[in-house]
C-alpha cells in the first residue's frame, strides 16, 4: 500500500515552515479558524498537507 502525497500528514513544525511562520502563530490561526483544525491519531496532532495546501492556494 502507498501513500499519496495528497494523504501525507504533517506536524506542526512542518506546518510552520510550509507557512513561515511561528508554531505559536499555527495555533493561534486554528483557535480563530484561520487554519484548518489539525486532526489526533494515536494522540499525534495532525494536519492533512491537502487542507494546508488548499488553505495556501485559496489565500494567494
Amino acid at each position: 500500500m502507498s501513500i499519496t502525497p495528497q494523504a501525507q500528514l504533517l506536524n506542526v513544525s512542518e506546518v510552520a515552515e510550509l507557512l513561515s511562520l511561528g508554531k505559536s502563530s499555527i495555533w493561534r490561526h486554528v483557535s480563530n479558524g484561520t487554519l484548518p483544525k489539525p486532526i489526533k491519531i494515536c494522540g499525534a496532532t495532525r494536519w492533512r498537507k491537502s487542507d494546508i495546501e488548499t488553505f495556501i492556494e485559496n489565500a494567494a
